[in-house]
């Protein structure tokens, strides 16, 4: 049932990124335990459970952190992105068959 494409391919998330997502784990009342470490354990194929619960307890640390702040304070606002974007000159002298010329001075004509 595994995607193929999904497993030739490794992708990463920052810490925060992880330790948001348990904190969504922790405030709807749920847990990351034994049978979830023995899940990862056996997808990774390399390391062990025990590994896995030792790499977590920082980010499961610093997502009761989030869940503590966010039950007081509220989720803090994303960021907002950037509106620097360039726009085109509509008076510009390109012309639209530009592409045009360039591909009919490839050809040799008979």
């Amino acid at each position: 049932m595994t995607n193929a494409k999904a497993s030739t391919t490794e992708k990463s998330f920052s810490f925060e990124t992880v330790a948001v997502l348990c904190c969504i784990i922790l405030k709807n009342g749920g847990t990351i335990g034994g049978a979830q470490y023995d899940m990862m354990s056996a997808l990774d194929g390399k390391r062990t459970a025990s590994g896995f619960q030792h790499e977590f307890r920082a980010v499961l640390k610093r997502g009761k952190e989030l869940k503590e702040s966010t039950d007081k304070d509220g989720a803090p606002p994303p960021v907002t992105p950037k509106t620097t974007r360039v726009t085109k000159d509509k008076t510009s002298k390109t012309s639209a068959k530009k592409r045009g010329k360039l591909i009919d001075s490839l050809f040799v004509k008979v």
